[in-house]
């Protein structure tokens, strides 16, 4: 067989090129860079070119496509090509890919980047070694390609820290833009840099197909997919996992990733000084650690201190997973190291992309905690492979024969048999069976319900025109019960280092922050307020199953989770945060402040008690027969829904057919016309489940109203409006300082989106003096 490495010991440069192999060292450590630095974009990405995360993580990712084929096809595909010039064309090749992702405008653009890069990392990769051994002396080699990964361990560390960093200042797309003229530089380094390097020969694929029949070999192999995807299925979604569960803000989502990079130098320096002696009982410890790390994470992932310790450990065995199978390799296939090495890349860059598509899957179909617990599934059968390869894996020694290797493996297969039998395989049986169902038991007690994170749409969808005084985003949290929420921050511009005032605003009950909650948010922020609205459970982009339904319990918590988001976020003082709840989201909003000592004032606009109008009607006009009768009704449509499986609907919303009152006629005019329309809301011609009144019936949530006091409370209602009873009698209920403050002529839902009804300047004034 003629390859590369058939002539390695001959034909070598007079002297050490070491201007070439600090280029390939430079080139090494973008390409790690353009590899993974999107990892910790991952989040702005996916809202710049309108995807899911998952969909996005699943892109960055198709890279580890192309380079298992172009790790298997290069030599064949260079041909006789000078190694120089492929070199040069492969660095071009990723100077196009950044281009083409900076320049990106959607989804099909950035996947076709991607696969542009992976064909320069599986080439690159593929000719690396081959080429620096013929660029110094034998005796330099180990010194070259300790340089060389050097740049690998440079661009692990600092990557994703430095990528999430750069990315809150110039944007996602100018951090890609960032490495381009560096990439330009490599190119022409290279150029200058390495001499000319003829091609030697091509791989036969004949030879890749006879290692790999090796049953030692294949076992390897596996137990190194099964580690590498379970790494790949949690790393790739580290990013999401940071800031929903752990709720860090961008300065210290920075800081773990540093952690997490900087432990890579520790786990290259121990690996290299303890890896040794029976390689293949260390094969199991990648798997095994680093699924503990995850599991842990999903334990107490909820403190960033613990985060960063698991974290670290978790890099530091990243890294030493590669010297791990590199050695064991190395020992086991070292007549042919060439076939070897190009089936560990394309196995190693498959586990990549495949680790991806299913924690993308898990993410989307699920929660951000499906996609670590698929990780942590995948690690114990990558444990559990290894300790079968342990079993049957004979250490090799340079110099035998493939036939006396696979003879020396049949008498070892034979001796182990005799020795344990079937009690040994039972055991490793027991041990993979029990710590996957582990797995699968740790996933139903941290997220028993399928409260998965919905798509959300980067388009701007909202009923109002946007504001060019504000910053907008698109952002998730997850509230007290592990339901993913939805929001839309919007942020004053222009006000970089100040830590700011900040509002949580809801409502009304049926809208979706695309309505009047965004309106409010939106105008708030252009008068100085870091302003937040969100869908609540179960209803908009939110998660939460089955959808639309309400409860008077989980709804108050969404408000509460809004000041968790809030007072984590960078640009927020924590202790001035205030709520405003409208409609129905008012009395929410006035619950929720009431039990939440953070809140620090709270306005309640146009506001409904929904637990009283649901048990007693408009005007408290429903008779205690009355209610015993709808109570039963509800009671048995409950064993209605439990056989059926789903919930019934109530009919759609907002409907018109004749005759109604006024107030459902307004409704009518805001929800069911351009002026309100939205198609997720449930107002707009959906409808709630038949059953959600059940829950709001025997919980009223103004009970403890006056101890908002002595924080402010300021309601604000129609003069016209049928609801005004509902302000009016909970300012009564109120402790001072309280305000009532009532708009002449205006109507329920006039203080909705008009923005000529809405006392903008009072709610400004009123949270000035409160949030000081």
């Amino acid at each position: 067989m003629m390859t590369d490495a058939a002539f390695m010991n001959t034909d070598r440069l007079p002297a050490a090129a070491w201007g070439a192999v600090m280029s390939m060292a430079l080139c090494v450590a973008m390409l790690i860079a353009s590899e993974f630095m999107p990892v910790s974009l991952l989040t702005p990405m996916a809202e710049g070119l309108g995807s899911s995360e998952g969909q996005t993580g699943q892109a960055i990712s198709i890279s580890g496509l192309f380079a298992v084929a172009a790790s298997m096809l290069i030599t064949t595909a260079a041909g006789r090509l000078n190694r120089k010039w492929v070199l040069v064309g492969l660095t071009g090749l990723m100077l196009l890919s950044l281009v083409m992702v900076a320049m990106a405008q959607s989804f099909a653009m950035l996947m076709i980047a991607r696969a542009i890069l992976g064909l320069c990392i599986g080439g690159f990769w593929a000719l690396a070694t081959a080429v620096i051994m013929r660029l110094v002396p034998q005796a330099e080699v180990p010194r070259a390609l300790s340089l060389m990964y050097g740049g690998q361990a440079i661009a692990a560390a600092f990557a994703a820290p430095l990528g999430s960093y750069l990315g809150n200042i110039i944007g996602w797309r100018g951090v890609f833009w960032a490495l381009t003229p560096i990439v330009a530089i490599n190119l022409i380094w290279h150029l200058i840099a390495l001499p000319s390097l003829p091609a030697r020969g091509r791989r036969n694929f004949g030879a890749l197909i006879a290692v790999m029949r090796r049953r030692y070999f294949a076992r390897g192999i596996i137990a190194a997919m099964l580690s590498w995807g379970a790494a790949f299925t949690m790393f790739t979604y580290l990013r999401p996992y940071l800031e929903q569960v752990t709720r860090v803000d961008i300065t210290t989502l920075s800081i773990l990733l540093l952690v997490l990079g900087c432990a890579g130098f520790i786990g290259t320096w121990a690996s290299g000084r303890l890896v040794g002696g029976n390689v293949a009982f260390q094969l199991k410890l990648p798997a095994l650690i680093m699924g503990a790390v995850t599991l842990g994470l999903l334990l107490a992932g909820a403190s960033p201190i613990v985060t960063g310790i698991l974290l670290f450990i978790w890099g530091a065995m990243n890294t030493a997973m590669s010297v791990i199978f590199m050695t064991w390799m190395s020992r086991n296939v070292d007549d042919a190291p060439e076939e070897g090495g190009s089936l560990m890349v394309a196995a190693i860059q498959a586990s990549i992309l495949l680790g991806a598509v299913i924690g993308g899957v898990l993410l989307d179909g699920w929660s951000i905690t499906a996609t670590f617990t698929g990780s942590v599934i995948l690690s114990a059968a990558g444990k559990g492979r290894a300790d079968r390869q342990r079993s049957a894996d004979a250490e090799t020694r340079p110099g035998e024969t493939v036939n006396a290797m696979e003879k020396d493996m049949t008498n070892h297969d034979k001796t182990e048999g005799q020795r344990a039998g079937m009690h040994f395989r039972r055991r490793a049986l027991l041990k993979m069976t029990g710590a996957g169902i582990a797995a699968f038991g740790m996933a139903s007690t941290i997220s028993i319900s399928t409260a998965k994170a919905r798509t959300m749409t980067q388009d701007w969808d909202k009923v109002f025109p946007k504001s060019d005084q504000v910053d907008h985003e698109k952002i998730r949290f997850t509230n007290r019960y592990g339901i993913t929420l939805a929001g839309d921050l919007y942020l004053p511009r222009n006000r970089a280092g100040d830590r700011l005032p900040a509002l949580a605003v809801g409502g009304p009950f049926g809208a979706v922050k695309e309505q009047s909650s965004g309106l409010y948010a939106q105008t708030m922020a252009e008068r100085g307020f870091v302003a937040l609205a969100f869908d609540p459970s179960f209803t908009g982009e939110s998660g939460g199953e089955p959808r639309n339904v309400a409860s008077p319990d989980i709804n108050t918590e969404d408000f509460m989770a809004a000041v968790d988001y809030l007072g984590l976020h960078e640009r927020v003082d924590r202790e001035r945060i205030g709520v405003i709840g409208i409609c129905g989201w008012g009395g929410m909003a006035l619950n929720a402040v009431a039990a939440d000592k953070r809140v620090k004032a709270v306005v309640a606009s146009t506001m409904y008690d929904m637990t009283r109008v649901m048990s007693k009607g408009y005007n408290d006009s429903i008779s205690l027969e009355q209610r015993t009768q709808t109570l039963e009704q509800l009671s048995r449509q409950r064993w209605a829904d439990a056989e059926n499986g789903t919930p019934a609907y109530q009919p759609p919303y907002n409907e018109l057919k004749g005759g109604e009152a006024q107030f459902l006629v307004d409704y009518h005019d805001y929800y069911m016309t351009p002026r309100g329309y939205h198609a997720r809301a449930v107002n707009s011609g959906n409808a709630w489940t038949q059953t959600t009144p059940l829950s709001f019936m025997n919980m009223p949530i103004l009970s403890y109203i006056a101890e908002i006091a002595p924080r402010p409370v300021l309601f604000i209602h129609g003069e016209n409006a049928h609801s005004r009873y509902f302000s009016e009698t909970a300012y009564e209920a109120a402790a001072e300082p309280k305000e009532l403050m009532i708009i002449p002529g205006a109507s329920h839902t006039d203080l909705y989106d008009k923005m000529d009804v809405i006392p903008f300047d009072r709610i400004e004034s009123f949270f000035g003096d409160a949030l000081v």
